[in-house]
């Protein structure tokens, strides 16, 4: 596998002069790492983007760590042979049709030439990998202009995801690059899409981020597993230190059916499935918006150095009343939370900061707004501290309305945000209001380590999530 992400010397097959066609996307995003040799193939070019073309792999007269394809899949077969005579190291085939649409022959015989000249082979039918620690960009996608006015090192994160979908990683690659300023999702270490899985499969892409130091929260989309009886070995030893989130395509009869036509890929036995799943500790999610969400969850905490909750009990401290029903409810509903009751200790604490004629509301939910208009912002931190202390309580959710009035304003006031950041305790944040403060509230947050949702069931499926993987792990 490292062969994929150490190269220095790269051949782009079918390589275009075409601006914007996918094979001249791949040169340009290429580009983006210093430091690298590119070899554009294209028998009918002298130059692309400014750098010399040959006819064949060939006529380069250096060594080739690896081979990029991206050619109609007719010609594949004679370019893998080329490759095998270079010696290259690598080969990558982002080209489609093969196994997706019944062409199993063309698949085997290139797996069988590759296999026998102890070539790894990354694809086919996928759109690459990259890696934003390396500045590493192999895919189709047109990744170089949305990278143009963002800052890379932002990107660069703890989350590596693999995709069996190569459309869905590039979307996904977009979407986390243009959402990452405003802290929409998690950043990056890797994204990994490995489409048909002639070489590479989701046990070698399991494997690589588990060991991957850089790596401290692992995403997966499968529509398929070509050895599952290893993946899942492989994952009852990695879930020790990692979460692991799973995305499962082909669970139904017109998804399998869409899954074969799509990768190529066989549907397993959902029942089976999930109970592997809840037996190795894997996170199941259920849509890539879901996906996205768990993942930027695992990753504030854990970036930040916060505690995973020891257990399932929830203490609510709410600006609003109304917002406490809901979240009670919400929390009362999930099978993994419930919520806390607090210490004699911690209940008299907090009442002093409450007006007299208050006689409930002071207990989970705990309505602050009286406390604040009594007391000051004071209360609010004083609850904070006191629930942080709390044995009985594991986690916090707070919810927060955004106004710009000053006074009313806690993302800009210092000192609140350094209380938040000092808690170890983890702080789950809902928020509503003024829409047009979101962002600000949701940079300060996620910088502090603190989750952040404008969306309370997506909070509380987001914190049952956290919570069931570390009840897993703390069982083990």
């Amino acid at each position: 596998m490292q062969n994929f992400f150490s190269f220095k010397t790269v051949a782009i097959v079918g390589a275009s002069r075409t601006p914007n066609k996918d094979s001249n996307n791949i040169i340009r995003n290429l580009t983006l790492q210093k430091g690298l040799k590119i070899f554009p193939i294209n028998p009918s070019a002298t130059k692309i983007l400014g750098l010399k073309a040959y006819p064949s792999v060939l006529d380069i007269k250096e060594d080739l760590d690896l081979a990029i394809i991206f050619i109609p899949p007719t010609r594949v077969l004679e370019v893998v042979k080329e490759c095998v005579q270079k010696k290259v190291k690598a080969i990558l085939i982002e080209s489609s049709g093969f196994n997706e649409v019944g062409d199993l022959e063309l698949f085997n015989e290139i797996k069988q030439i590759t296999s026998n000249a102890g070539i790894r082979v990354w694809g086919p039918n996928c759109t690459g990998y990259v890696d934003f620690h390396q500045q590493l960009f192999t895919p189709f996608v047109p990744l170089k202009p949305v990278l143009r006015d963002i800052d890379i090192e932002e990107l660069k994160g703890s989350v590596s995801i693999a995709s069996q979908s190569g459309m869905m990683a590039g979307g996904m690659m977009l979407q986390i690059i243009t959402g990452n300023p405003l802290k929409q999702y998690a950043p990056v270490n890797k994204i990994l899409a490995i489409g048909n899985k002639l070489d590479v499969n989701e046990c070698d892409a399991l494997e690589y981020m588990g060991k991957d130091s850089k790596t401290k929260v692992i995403g997966l989309y499968l529509e398929g597993f070509i050895d599952a009886r290893k993946f899942f070995k492989l994952a009852r030893e990695i879930v020790k230190e990692k979460p692991i989130i799973l995305l499962k395509g082909g669970t139904s009869k017109s998804g399998s059916q869409a899954a074969l036509s799509h990768t190529g890929s066989l549907s397993t036995n959902d029942n089976i499935l999930d109970g592997a799943i809840r037996q190795t500790g894997i996170i199941r999610v259920y849509d890539f918006k879901e996906f996205l969400q768990v993942l930027h969850t695992f990753s504030i905490l854990l970036d930040n150095g916060k505690d995973l909750p020891k257990d399932n009990r929830v203490a609510i401290v709410t600006i609003s009343g109304g917002a406490g029903v809901v979240l009670s409810d919400n929390v009362e509903k999930s099978k993994d939370l419930k919520m806390a009751v607090y210490e004699e200790k911690t209940l008299k604490r907090i009442s002093k900061n409450f007006p007299d004629w208050m006689k409930r509301g002071k207990n989970n939910p705990c309505d602050i707004w009286p406390a604040i208009d009594k007391s000051g912002g004071g209360a609010l931190v004083d609850t904070l501290s006191a629930l942080s202390r709390d044995k009985n309580v594991d986690v916090i959710i707070l919810t927060i309305i955004a106004v710009r009035e000053r006074g009313w304003d806690m993302a800009g006031n210092p000192m609140f945000v350094e209380i938040l950041k000092s808690f170890k305790k983890p702080i789950f944040c809902w928020i509503f209001g003024d829409f047009t403060q979101f962002d600000n509230f949701r940079k300060m947050m996620v910088n502090i380590g603190i989750p952040f949702f404008t969306s309370i069931k997506d909070l509380t499926n987001s914190l049952s999530k956290v919570v069931e993987y570390a009840n897993f792990i703390s069982k083990k």
